[in-house]
């Protein structure tokens, strides 16, 4: 004979009180559309919202997409983060997967170190790349003094998007290796059973199953290539290089008087390119169950022995922190 539960105790107490879910999805839409809102109707004034001559005219929207900075600026932000995902999303992958799945040397001491980039702040981290590989940087002179000259820029293009994807590597990691942490272990196991070559179980077996948090994670990086505002700054600025938050900062330098409808409008801008990203998120989120693996519980993971590779994959993981954590 089965016990009946109560139904009291099994739906939550928003379940039981409809108001309170209305409440809570009410407040949230308000916390989080009243600034888009407000945005979009000062965009469309020739003034300051809260000014009484302000009235409606769409001169904002034509100067700025009238404007060449503008589209060169919204090509920049494009350029730079099709970069960061061409080049954070796999390295990521790659640190996850050594991480997770291999018997790399120092585990308990990386695994945390991997996330420090998150928690520096980008200004901070791009002034400590400017001091230590700059021009006169304490990195560049030893160079200098080496072979008489220093092989890269700091300042530009290039610089800007490596170093961008580099300090974003920690974003695809958390996804990555939560994912194949997941992954049925037994799927892995048979590949090596049958003689498969590491690389042939990362590509055959492990990518596909985490093939959503992948493609997740890209978008998450193509989104905050579009929000990358530090960096760019520091680093594209004293080359003349804007991005679309750079130019959003230098407006009223370029105009000479605040304009907050001109302001206004390539905050929009970006809302506009930023939406569906959050939207294919969400997408992806609800198809990643479709990638799910059943496993036995207890049934824990033989760590893939790399042998002499091992070393390379600590050389990997090492050199990435050297470059994100200990030059800047």
């Amino acid at each position: 004979m089965m016990a009946t539960i109560p139904s009291t105790l099994t739906q939550p107490w928003i379940r039981k009180r409809p108001f309170g879910r209305y409440a809570v999805v009410a407040t949230v839409a308000i916390l989080v559309l009243s600034p888009l809102l407000l945005i979009a109707y000062q965009s469309s004034l020739n003034g300051p919202f809260f000014a009484e001559s302000s009235h409606f005219d769409t001169g904002a929207w034509r100067y700025v997409l009238g404007a060449r900075q503008f589209w060169r600026a919204f090509g920049t932000s494009a350029i730079v983060a099709t970069g960061m995902v061409g080049i954070g999303v796999p390295l990521g992958a790659v640190l996850a997967f050594i991480m997770v799945r291999t018997d790399i040397p120092g585990r308990r001491i990386l695994e945390p170190a991997v996330l420090i980039p998150i928690f520096l702040s980008p200004i901070v981290t791009a002034f400590g790349y400017v001091v230590a590989i700059g021009p006169v940087g304490f990195i560049s002179l030893w160079v200098k003094s080496l072979v008489g000259s220093v092989p890269w820029n700091v300042y530009g293009l290039p610089s800007l998007i490596v170093i961008a994807a580099l300090t974003h590597v920690p974003h695809t990691y958390l996804y990555v290796s939560t994912a194949l942490r997941s992954v049925n272990p037994e799927l892995e196991e048979a590949a090596r059973t049958l003689g498969a070559p590491p690389w042939r179980v990362a590509l055959d077996i492990s990518l596909p199953l985490v093939r959503p948090a992948l493609l997740f994670s890209a978008s998450l990086t193509f989104l905050l290539g579009f929000e990358l505002f530090g960096l760019p700054l520091v680093l594209g600025d004293p080359a003349g290089l804007l991005v679309l938050t750079t130019y959003l900062f230098k407006l009223t330098t370029l105009l000479g008087v605040p304009s907050y409808q001109m302001m206004a409008v390539v905050a929009l801008s970006i809302v506009v390119v930023t939406l569906p990203l959050v939207i294919i998120q969400r997408h992806l989120l609800g198809q990643a169950s479709r990638f799910a693996t059943i496993r036995g519980r207890g049934l824990a993971l033989r760590p893939l022995k790399l042998g002499r590779w091992r070393w390379v994959a600590l050389a990997i993981v090492v050199a990435w922190l050297l470059l994100t954590v200990a030059v800047p």
